[in-house]
């Protein structure tokens, strides 16, 4: 992607940290008439929107309000970005994380409900509903995370193994990865640890993340197919930011993941 002429960006879940940083790094590399959007769940953009331009002294940043569980917001923000023409730059960060409460079969399958309705089907819907807004040579960012990765599906044997190589089919179709979501989903909802039974993990924010991976896959051939001469690239980042619930050690700050 050539940075020499004006930029359209998108940064979901830009509230704060990694979010955040990635779009006021943005805003430094981007020429400087370039719009960059960011995104959070309060109602209250105006106020953000002041603020951060105060702070950065530049005056096209701009907060909008998205809140994945809310279609209209979504409708909303795409509406916003629509009226700039063509985007050049998605970045997926709209991300929960809770600690799995594997004691508790009702909490359990609430954290496990609002973590893949957020992290994967919400994810989903901004890469839908933004596609066709996608210039020549865009790019699309998936942000995921080593929980993501494919040997933390470590239920039990040899369930596990078999849900490791259905994600890991390269004939994979998005309609499959959603029944295999749904799978997951629908044992929580059982509880008990049948789940674990069947091989998947106590951790929901991991189904959610190798879900991410494998789609990010499948949209890649997606938008091959569909727009073969646009150069669209899809790719899913681990940007390893540390946090406090998820990593066992420090590894890079906020600043630090997106200016290496």
């Amino acid at each position: 992607m050539s940075f020499g002429i004006h930029k359209v960006a998108l940064v979901c879940g830009a509230a704060r940290d990694v979010g955040l940083q990635a779009a006021l790094t943005l805003a430094k590399r981007l020429p400087q008439d370039s719009r960059i959007f960011l995104t959070c769940t309060d109602p209250n953009v105006a106020r953000h929107t002041e603020q951060l331009r105060l702070d950065t002294g530049n005056q096209h940043l701009t907060y909008l309000h998205l809140d994945l569980r809310d279609p209209r917001s979504v409708e909303d923000a795409a509406e916003a970005v629509g009226r700039e023409g063509s985007l050049d730059i998605l970045v997926n960060n709209c991300q929960r994380y809770w600690w799995p409460p594997v004691m508790d079969d009702s909490r359990f399958l609430t954290v496990a409900e609002d973590t893949l309705r957020i992290n994967y089907f919400g994810l989903k819907s901004i890469c839908e509903r933004f596609v066709e807004n996608l210039s020549v040579g865009a790019r699309v960012v998936n942000v995921t995370s080593h929980l993501g990765h494919l040997s933390n599906i470590d239920g039990m044997e040899p369930r596990a193994h078999q849900l490791r190589d259905r994600f890991a089919s390269k004939s994979l179709t998005e309609d499959q990865l959603d029944d295999l979501v749904g799978e997951f989903r629908g044992l929580a909802e059982k509880g008990n640890g049948n789940w674990y039974r069947e091989g998947w993990p106590s951790c929901p924010y991991t189904v959610s993340k190798v879900a991410v991976n494998a789609y990010s896959r499948i949209l890649q051939k997606k938008l091959d197919k569909s727009h073969p001469g646009k150069d669209i690239i899809v790719n899913a980042l681990h940007h390893g930011r540390n946090n406090k619930y998820i990593n066992a050690y420090r590894v890079f700050s906020a600043v630090q993941q997106v200016t290496l």
